[in-house]
């Protein structure tokens, strides 16, 4: 299939009041809207791009949690989106609920280690903690996000978490569909130094990574670093939209921006995948932030062989990018 497009911006200070109202909405148990025809040039597709914007007290309990991305995930659906995607790392910071009282009183990431000794009586890494804590935060995510799935009648694209599987940690993005159940998942493979060295996760297997079809647009997706290989073009060129999940952990400077084109914008180019969707992660946890633009990229004839056509305003902020896609067979 391939595809043509058109967007909208929702900047987080127009989303404040509906935010709240859509979060009260989502998080009571209604009649499911009814489901819709697959992508047609007559039926076009929104996609709800989130810049999400972490918030330490969002991930004081599942219910705030779920106040938090329901709000924005209703907001979507009220706009029309039928797919919903949201950054890398969204669900890692589930695993502090257990320890949201004591951690009012952490700053750094030390801290929360002593704290992690204290409640266990030994010391704990925090790649162990985050093992031990891997199937609470998986409940989480399927109640959660399976709900909002139900509710709203979407596809969501649920970021990632960090997933325990025996003595190995993976770093596993989710995808869940109108039924709220899980029907992707996908690993990253192409580590980062904190991925390797402080949250000691394992590589996936890039084999293991296929173009899934979701409310008839046939989606590729990569994590982060994982973009930035080209080996991935062969398994994810017949897609119709690319997605790099990001959680971009400097400053999103001149340095940053130069790096992105060398990430998504180059498999747009090397593929002719009609669209490429960045979507990231702002805000701050402890010693840990995020900044980077979500943006949309398409193919040109142009030196660089693409170019952006829309992006956020902000790379420090919690925004929407809507885009419609039509598909055509």
């Amino acid at each position: 299939m391939r595809t043509a497009i058109h967007f909208t911006v929702i900047r987080r200070a127009s989303l404040t009041v509906t935010a709240v109202i859509f979060a009260f909405i989502s998080l009571t148990e209604l009649p499911s809207a009814p489901s819709t025809q697959p992508a047609s040039p007559a039926n076009p597709v929104k996609v709800a791009l989130v810049q999400y914007q972490v918030r330490r007290a969002d991930y004081s309990s599942e219910a705030r949690f779920a106040a938090s991305v329901g709000g924005l995930t209703a907001q979507a659906a009220a706009e029309g989106a039928r797919i919903v995607i949201f950054p890398e790392y969204i669900n890692v910071f589930l695993a502090a609920v257990p320890l949201a009282e004591q951690l009012t009183a952490a700053g750094s990431l030390p801290q929360i280690l002593q704290l992690l000794q204290q409640r266990h009586g030994r010391p704990v890494s925090l790649p162990e903690y985050l093992r031990i804590q891997s199937a609470d935060t998986r409940a989480i995510m399927d109640r959660v996000w399976g709900r909002l799935a139900r509710r709203h009648k979407l596809w969501i694209l649920a970021g990632s978490s960090f997933v325990a599987e025996g003595a190995e940690l993976y770093n596993r993005a989710f995808v869940y569909n109108p039924d709220g159940q899980v029907v992707y998942r996908q690993d990253k493979v192409f580590l980062t130094p904190f991925e390797k060295e402080t949250a000691r996760l394992s590589p996936g297997r890039r084999a293991e990574a296929r173009v899934f079809e979701a409310a008839g647009v046939d989606i590729a997706l990569t994590l982060c670093r994982d973009t930035f290989f080209d080996q991935w073009n062969g398994q994810m060129k017949r897609a119709d939209l690319w997605v790099d999940l990001k959680a971009n952990g400097v400053e999103f400077d001149q340095q940053a921006r130069q790096i992105f084109t060398e990430a998504l914008p180059e498999r747009i180019a090397e593929t002719e995948v009609p669209y490429g969707a960045t979507v990231c992660l702002t805000g701050r946890f402890f010693d840990l932030f995020w900044e980077g633009r979500s943006s949309l990229t398409v193919p040109a004839d142009t030196a660089k062989g693409y170019k952006t056509i829309k992006k956020t305003e902000k790379a420090d902020e919690e925004e929407l990018l809507l885009i419609e896609i039509a598909a055509e067979s």
